[in-house]
C-alpha cells in the first residue's frame, strides 16, 4: 500500500524517471547496433538494424521489450544476437520458412 501511495503522490516524477531510463537504454542499444553494423551487408544505420538471435528467433520478450529493464539485462540479451539490417533479416527468415 505504501508504494501505491508514493506513486499517487509522485506520478509525474516517476513517469519522467522511467522515460529517461528507457531513453538511455534505447540510446545505448542504437549505439551498439551502429558499432556492430549488419553482419551481412555492413549497413550501420540504427534505424534499419535489427537483432537476430543466433539460435533462431527467441520466444518471449525481444530486446525491444527488454529496453524497459536494466542495461545489464540488455547487454546479456545482445550477446546472443547478430545485428542485421531489415532486408538481410527478412531474407534469413524467408530462407528458414522455405527450408521447413
Amino acid at each position: 500500500m505504501k508504494k501505491k501511495t508514493w506513486y499517487l503522490n509522485n506520478t509525474l516524477k516517476h513517469k519522467q524517471v522511467v522515460s529517461e531510463y528507457r531513453r538511455r537504454n534505447r540510446e545505448w542499444l542504437d549505439g551498439y547496433k551502429t558499432t556492430q553494423g549488419c553482419k551481412v551487408c555492413l549497413v550501420t544505420n540504427p534505424n534499419v538494424l535489427k537483432l537476430y538471435w543466433k539460435a533462431g528467433p527467441l520466444k518471449g520478450k525481444g530486446v525491444w521489450k527488454v529496453v524497459q529493464h536494466g542495461l545489464r539485462r540488455i547487454k546479456k540479451e545482445v550477446t546472443e544476437c547478430d545485428v542485421l539490417c531489415a532486408s538481410c533479416h527478412r531474407r534469413i527468415h524467408a530462407a528458414e520458412k522455405v527450408s521447413k
